[in-house]
């Protein structure tokens, strides 16, 4: 590729379809607008299953409210989100717990309209590091 070249948007296509991150978009209902095919390694539904869907549909009950206060904070004061985690349910029961980082959609009239993000599943790093921390003051 020429330095001068600008990528196509197949280039970006297949960028998004093969990074072992969840790419995802949702409007501002909270509901899935985009979603990439790796959704189906972390939650076990397909991309086609969540469009439409609620976020919430997807999040661990007891954490729903919390998350609901900080992304409307969030989303009122047009931030980006920075790592922020939560737990999410997969599709066969088990709990997944999630990195994202999201940065809201502006509209003409400064108004966040949704988010654009990336999320991450941390489960098993998460349980590495307790591990770590038990057998460090054991």
């Amino acid at each position: 590729m020429n330095v001068n070249d600008t990528p196509s948007l197949d280039f970006f296509r297949i960028l998004v379809e093969h990074v072992s991150d969840w790419i995802w978009q949702l409007n501002e209902h909270w509901q899935f607008t985009y979603s990439n095919s790796i959704v189906e390694e972390i939650l076990g539904y397909s991309s086609a299953e969540i469009l439409g869907q609620s976020l919430f549909s997807y999040i661990k009950a007891d954490e729903i409210p919390t998350l609901k206060t900080k992304l409307s904070t969030a989303k009122e004061n047009n931030k980006t989100l920075y790592n922020m985690d939560f737990t999410m349910i997969h599709r066969n029961g088990y709990d997944v717990l999630i990195e994202t980082n999201a940065k809201p959609i502006i509209n003409s009239q400064n108004i966040a309209i949704g988010y654009s993000g990336i999320n991450r599943d941390i489960t098993l790093w998460k349980k590495n590091q307790e591990r770590a921390t038990i057998t460090r003051y054991n």
